[in-house]
């Protein structure tokens, strides 16, 4: 099976890249701060979290988890990605 990441992560293979990952399940999530160096990817930093309230407050969520991996880390991703769990994909969806 082929990466389908491959290509993204090949785009910009020459310089320095940071990244936020979000993972989002039912419930709880995950940031993850990601950097890039030429092929080389590596996780700086990973945080799960558990929504305050469904999927109402996510943003807010999110955004108190990415201020602590910043703080953290003291750098900001240049870039998102992001990631759901496949059981969120219903089978109507439109791809």
């Amino acid at each position: 099976m082929k990466n389908p990441f491959k290509a993204f992560f090949e785009k910009k293979s020459s310089g320095f890249e940071t990244y936020l990952g979000l993972f989002l399940k039912e419930q709880d999530g995950a940031l993850f701060y990601l950097e890039q160096k030429g092929n080389e990817i590596k996780i700086v930093k990973r945080e799960k979290f558990i929504f305050t309230d469904g999927w109402t407050h996510l943003a807010e969520d999110v955004d108190e988890v990415l201020n602590r991996l910043e703080t953290a880390t003291g750098k900001s991703p240049e870039q998102t990605i992001f990631f759901v769990y496949s059981h969120l994909n219903s089978s109507r969806s439109v791809a």
